[in-house]
């Protein structure tokens, strides 16, 4: 796994699959705080992730104040070769600036952290 470190922040690449495209993100910061993992959308529209009627519209509140997201159910999330499947991901506008494509959330490092004891056992 590669992390790094810049900012104060620990930055990771993940990639997301979706109806059988997949994309590599860069820029994604593991976030010890957040509740939910979210992308960037401006990043994975080029595998035909956007918003459409059928998904679920929320409303997230942080440092940086009210956020809006949508979520919608990915083909897989791969993080540091290790895979989760049929996961849903919130997808909305975390930088304005687009230094940081997306925030890692505890649920998903506990399920990979949980993935990793079971394969080492």
């Amino acid at each position: 796994m590669n992390i790094r470190y810049d900012n104060g922040l620990l930055f990771i690449d993940i990639k997301i699959s979706y109806l059988g495209k997949s994309k590599l993100i860069k820029n994604v910061v593991i976030d010890t705080g957040a509740s939910h993992t979210i992308i960037s959308p401006d990043i994975v529209s080029s595998i035909g992730i956007s918003a459409s009627p059928l998904d679920k519209f929320i409303t997230m509140y942080g440092i940086g104040g009210e956020h809006y997201a949508y979520r919608k159910k990915i083909d897989s999330i791969s993080i540091c070769g290790m895979d989760l499947k049929d996961i849903e991901i919130d997808f909305g506008v975390i930088d304005e600036n687009g230094n940081i494509n997306g925030l890692i959330s505890w649920s998903v490092r506990c399920v990979l952290l949980c993935m990793v004891m079971y394969v080492t056992k």
